[in-house]
This record gives structure tokens, C-alpha cells and sequence, in this order.
């Protein structure tokens, strides 16, 4: 490793500490120690999903709400081989079909009907190895059950985190509570991570958020990077979606063909003594 090399990982590791937020555990490292139980786990040695309402599958494979967003369009558990599991990982396959047709996988815990998992406050965790490449677009996040209700006036949601392949030396982490009906402004806030070029691509990592009453906690394999105080629109159900996307506002390239997004496991988990 070089001595820039050297020094990045120090300046990553000062910046991980600092953010740290008092009085929060210490580091998530094991969270059953820390106090948990696990309420929800998915470990791919199959693969229970479908496109369809109501087909009772653990994983529905589109956004509960209307389908698709940025420039692939996610598709049922089979098709065009998006979906895939070998040795306990799942594989979500972006792929270009021709020039202006591109598809991938996105799966949520909770289907349109309201049928699946959601939970309210708790720590939730994906473990993953993301795609390089200019135009991908891997998140892990979470929306507010209660978004699903008809008249909803808000969208809560939780971005723990959103990679773009163009800026490779960083990912990010955003709060949203989106108004549905102009009754009152959007509410974001946001935080980037710097990390190595390549990090997140040449090992699997670990991507967490605790959220409590109080308190909004992200985690980078097992440190807490960034904490604030919890808005009054997530103390709700919070249901579980991961998808490899394209775009998102940033240059599409071919270079993004073939990329694959890699997840060893989600895993959810409850205060023992809430």
C-alpha cells in the first residue's frame, strides 16, 4: 500500500470516529451482544420473490408504490437471469438490451397490498459487495409502512446507503421525509463517506442503520459514522429494500453492463428490552 494509501485509511477511520454521536453503542460489531434479538433474516440460500401482489413471497421485486425509477427498469425474480444465488449470495445483474433499454433487480420486504415485513425502530443491516463502474447505482434504504396506506401525506425514508459508481471515493447516506400532497417543504438531510477508490467493490461490507425514538445511527461495518436525532415521520414500520439502479442522476456508460451487485445477507434486528 502506498503512504497515500496509508494515510486515506487513517483520514477515513479520524472522520468514522468523529462523526460518532455520544451516548450511542460503541460499535455493532455483534448485535445480538450489544442487546438485540433478530427479528428478521435473510441469508440467500434460496430465493422466495415475485412481481406479483399477493403471491405471498418473502421479496417483492419492484418498489411497492409505482415500479421503477432511474434508467433500468426492475424486473420479475426471473427474468433475463437479473436474479441469481450461489453458495449463500444473492446477484443482481444489471444488463443493456439495446441502447435505450437496460434492466436490474430491485426486492422490498413489503409488497402493494401491505403483505410482508416491516418494523419499527431496531437495527437493520445489509452485508454487500457493490459494483464499480460509471452509471451503477447500488442502495440499501428503507420507506415508512404507512406510505403505503391511501392517503398518505408523507413519504418517510431511510437511505443507508446510495453508491455512484462516477464518484468512487465516497458513498452516501440521506434522511428524507417526502411531502406527497405540497402540504409542507421536503425535509432531506444528507452526509457523504469517503472511502478508498474500489473499497466497496473488492470485499464485502457491512451497511447498518439503528434507529430509536431518539436517535438515527448509521454504521460502516460495525462504527457508527454519522447520528441525529430521529424525525417524528420514521418512529414508524420501516420496510427493507436493496437494488442494483442506473443512473441516478449520473452519466450512464456501457461500463456498467454486466455489473453486478453481491449480497451475502439482510438482517434485522429489535432491542431485546425495547
Amino acid at each position: 500500500m502506498t503512504r497515500f494509501g496509508r494515510l486515506l485509511d487513517v483520514l477515513c477511520l479520524l472522520a468514522l470516529a468523529l462523526a460518532a454521536w455520544p451516548g450511542v453503542a460503541a460499535d455493532m460489531d455483534d448485535p445480538v451482544a450489544a442487546g438485540f434479538r433478530l427479528t428478521f433474516a435473510e441469508e440467500f440460500s434460496a430465493l422466495d420473490a415475485s412481481a406479483r401482489p399477493g403471491s405471498g413471497a418473502r421479496w417483492y421485486t419492484r418498489t411497492p408504490w409505482n415500479g421503477d425509477f432511474g434508467e433500468a427498469r426492475f424486473k420479475g425474480a426471473l427474468i433475463n437471469g437479473t436474479f441469481s444465488v450461489a453458495d449463500g449470495v444473492l446477484a443482481i445483474t444489471l444488463r443493456k438490451h439495446h441502447p435505450t433499454f437496460w434492466t436490474s433487480g430491485l426486492l422490498a420486504s413489503m409488497d402493494p397490498l401491505g403483505h410482508g415485513f416491516a418494523q419499527q425502530y431496531g437495527y437493520f443491516e445489509m452485508r454487500a459487495k457493490l459494483p464499480d463502474g460509471r452509471g451503477v447505482w447500488p442502495a440499501f434504504w428503507l420507506i415508512g409502512a404507512e406510505r403505503l396506506k391511501p392517503g398518505a401525506k408523507v413519504t418517510a425514508e431511510v437511505d443507508v446507503i446510495e453508491y455512484y459508481g462516477a464518484k468512487p471515493k465516497r458513498f452516501s447516506s440521506v434522511l428524507h421525509v417526502w411531502s406527497r400532497d405540497g402540504s409542507k417543504p421536503h425535509d432531506s438531510e444528507h452526509r457523504w463517506t469517503p472511502i478508498r477508490p474500489g473499497q466497496l467493490a473488492a470485499d464485502f461490507n457491512r451497511f447498518g442503520v439503528l434507529i430509536t425514538a431518539e436517535t438515527t445511527t448509521f454504521y460502516f461495518n460495525g462504527a457508527p459514522y454519522w447520528s441525529v436525532p430521529t424525525r417524528p415521520d420514521h418512529r414508524q414500520p420501516m420496510l427493507v429494500l436493496a437494488n442494483l439502479g442506473l443512473g441516478g442522476g449520473w452519466p450512464v456508460t456501457d461500463e456498467a453492463d454486466g455489473a453486478q451487485m453481491l449480497i451475502d445477507y439482510i438482517r434485522v434486528y429489535q432491542a431485546s428490552d425495547p
